[in-house]
């Protein structure tokens, strides 16, 4: 976005948002066929992969925002992260029902709450918002549409298609459904809606976001209807900015704490799917060490591909991205060329049920018994009488 607003502003950038926006919706019913390239040693590894590699962001806001603040990691920060982490923690554990599913924002509140006792809340910005905020078509300047903007932007997009695609997996295997490419094809689609309109309001391209994930898991909702009033109430909060003007008030330090439980429970839904593959006789064990050794580098070394091209690092900036491929070739290259003969999965079959004959005679065989017993007790009093 940076190298196309310098070149061709923001115009540029919103007619290149338009046109990749329907290059998805182009895209979207044949890369969702790509599914039966992911059997569960390969979701498994990217859904592990999305947990740990977005873990840095729940860092990130422990220390208080970035790296490169003056006072990053301040001892303070890190202890109100720690309590509400640990407020989570215990109404997650203790409590039931609808306390123990909004754990998250319970914790939330009370961390903010605690936070504002120390060191008081800014509420400049809440002050300076206005209470309505209607959306405008092309604010700052009709889109414009240049060859090049529109094909580096393009290229993004199929990065972000790969990280959408792992991000709907993850979800579906949190909640124990199996996604299917329509599935897939539906969710492409609607990133690329989202991101052809949001193009004409001079916005930036839709993705998933992974972090989300791990709030299906920690709380158990899952529910289209929640997905769908959640929405509606994002809505509100555009419409009304000063609402969101105030979610802008929690403190960093207090999200990271509730960050680390969430992100960790998508990690923790990779491992449960992992847990499930066979390891003897094939080399599923090499697929998860590649995909995370490889897809973990641009995460724990931010800097590694600093000297490739700027085009190259557009792909290569992505963990998630470069650990999908990964976990792809890397299973079809060990395991087998042929996409419905990788899966490489013990399944535990189900026990069979008894059959009706069987059932009847172990009903008559305790009836036996129990008639022998009966039989043996009565016999007891006679022939203690008799001696």
């Amino acid at each position: 976005m940076v190298l196309i607003g310098k070149e061709y502003g923001i115009g540029g950038i919103s007619g290149a948002v338009i046109v990749s926006g329907i290059f998805i919706l182009c895209c979207a019913p044949w890369i969702s066929k790509l599914i039966r390239f992911f059997p569960k040693v390969v979701m498994g590894s990217i859904v592990t992969l999305i947990g740990m590699s977005i873990m840095p962001v729940a860092g990130g806001w422990i220390g208080g925002g970035s790296s490169e603040m003056s006072g990053f990691g301040a001892p303070f920060s890190l202890l109100m992260a720690a309590i509400t982490l640990v407020i989570i923690l215990n109404i997650y554990t203790f409590a039931s029902g609808v306390v123990k599913n909004t754990s998250v924002l319970i914790g939330l509140i009370i961390g903010t709450v605690l936070w504002s006792c120390f060191k008081p809340l800014d509420f400049s910005l809440v002050h300076a918002t206005p209470w309505l905020h209607l959306p405008t078509l092309m604010p700052f300047a009709k889109p414009e549409f240049h060859i090049i903007p529109v094909a580096l932007l393009s290229m993004v997009m199929v990065v972000v298609m790969v990280e959408t695609m792992s991000s709907m997996m993850a979800t579906g295997d949190i909640v124990g459904k199996k996604v299917d490419a329509k599935m897939l094809r539906n969710g492409l689609n609607t990133c690329g809606i989202a991101t052809t309109i949001c193009g004409f309001f001079n916005l930036f391209p839709y993705a998933a976001f992974a972090q989300n994930v791990g709030l299906i898991g920690l709380t158990g909702v899952r529910s289209r209807f929640v997905v769908s009033v959640s929405g509606i109430i994002l809505i509100l909060m555009g419409v009304f900015s000063r609402m969101a003007a105030l979610v802008v008030l929690i403190p960093k330090p207090i999200l990271g704490g509730a960050g680390i439980v969430m992100f960790g429970m998508v990690a923790v839904s990779g491992i449960r799917t992992l847990g499930q593959v066979n390891y003897r006789n094939n080399n599923n064990g090499m697929v998860v060490a590649l995909t995370l050794g490889l897809g973990m580098m641009p995460v724990l070394v931010p800097n590694l591909f600093t000297q490739f091209p700027p085009m190259v690092q557009l792909f290569l900036h992505s963990g998630i991205t470069i650990g999908t491929l990964t976990a792809i070739v890397a299973n079809l290259t060990l395991n087998g060329s042929v996409p419905f003969r990788v899966n490489h999965e013990t399944p535990v079959p189900d026990p069979a049920p008894p059959s009706s004959a069987a059932r009847n005679m172990a009903v008559r065989t305790v009836r036996m018994w129990l008639l022998l017993r009966k039989v043996q007790k009565e016999r007891q009093p006679e022939e203690a009488q008799e001696g």
